[in-house]
């Protein structure tokens, strides 16, 4: 069961050397690093080559033809494309793993042949207002995952993304090939993966923390949620149910996408007006939503 841990370069060269070396220095040692770097010009790149050189049994880089910037699924597909292992683990360059998460992860899928994910705890780091929000976040969707054994856990991951990151979940090398891309889709595609996942497979949860999240305020989910963020999350879950309802699937996931579609929390009624309607119509997932969106403008207004 070789690892292969996919880690996308995009100017963080400040804290690349943290992420490489936390891989580096994993208790489990059958893996391979994919470094792919998306068009940097902040020293990302040389930073990468030196460590290639240090490391050559470990460690092989990639960059986009003439070194251009394609985005995070562009690289990611990039460094998937010359990956040998049977799984896949992701690493976002300004983050950093413990030094068991890739033992404590194969280790539990290996137990467990049907699952198709292993997504463990975190720990955020950096900006204290943006590490108290995504506690409370992690915190909240504990209540509804088992730990330590295979959970169906498409409900959860047709709604919201528990995971939160790529750097906090492995998947099957098989699972992940098989998924198509979103179309022009960048900030959600950690979700688009772990939702697709999930219709065919089920998740083990670890409670471990076992990856460091930086959390600073050039974080793609850093900030106040506005209506354009709101108007675009609504356009990606109908773009990712239409998308998900073509896969084959159990009869009873079936079902469970057909209850969500039907009951699709209307985000967008908080910023137009009608929250008294969204709130009546869907009592639970409305107020969840509005308690989250609450905290969110408490804490994360820059």
């Amino acid at each position: 069961m070789r690892i292969s841990v996919l880690l996308p370069s995009f100017n963080y060269a400040s804290y690349l050397p943290r992420a490489l070396n936390s891989v580096l220095h994993q208790t489990f040692r059958d893996f391979e690093i994919i470094a792919a770097d998306d068009g940097s010009t902040d020293g990302s790149w040389e930073i990468l080559e030196q460590y290639a050189v240090q490391h050559p049994r470990h460690l092989r880089i990639l960059r986009h033809p003439q070194g251009r910037n394609r985005g995070i699924a562009a690289t990611y597909r990039l460094a998937a494309s010359a990956a040998k292992g049977e799984m896949l683990a992701f690493l976002e360059a300004d983050d950093s793993w413990h030094p068991e998460c890739l033992e404590k992860r194969s280790a539990a899928l290996r137990q467990f042949p049907e699952a198709g994910v292993a997504v463990s705890r975190y720990s955020p780091q950096g900006d204290p207002r943006g590490c108290l929000y995504w506690h409370f976040y992690q915190e909240t969707n504990r209540l509804s995952l088992r730990s330590r054994r295979p959970q169906n856990t498409f409900g959860l991951y047709l709604v919201r993304n528990p995971a939160a990151s790529f750097s906090h979940f492995m998947i099957r090398r098989n699972l992940f090939d098989a998924i198509a891309d979103p179309s022009g889709r960048e900030l959600y595609f950690d979700w688009w993966i772990l939702a697709h996942a999930a219709a065919v497979s089920d998740f083990i949860f670890l409670p471990e923390r076992l990856s460091s999240w930086t959390i600073h305020t050039g974080s793609a989910n850093f900030g106040p949620i506005t209506y354009a963020k709101l108007r675009d999350l609504h356009r990606f879950t109908r773009e990712l149910y239409d998308s998900v309802a073509s896969l084959p699937m159990s009869e009873a996931r079936r079902k469970t996408l057909d209850k969500k579609r039907a009951r699709m929390l209307d985000y967008l009624g908080f910023f137009e007006g009608r929250a008294l309607q969204v709130l009546l119509s869907e009592p639970y997932y409305g107020s969840r939503f509005l308690c989250h969106l609450a905290l969110n403008r408490l804490l994360m207004n820059r």
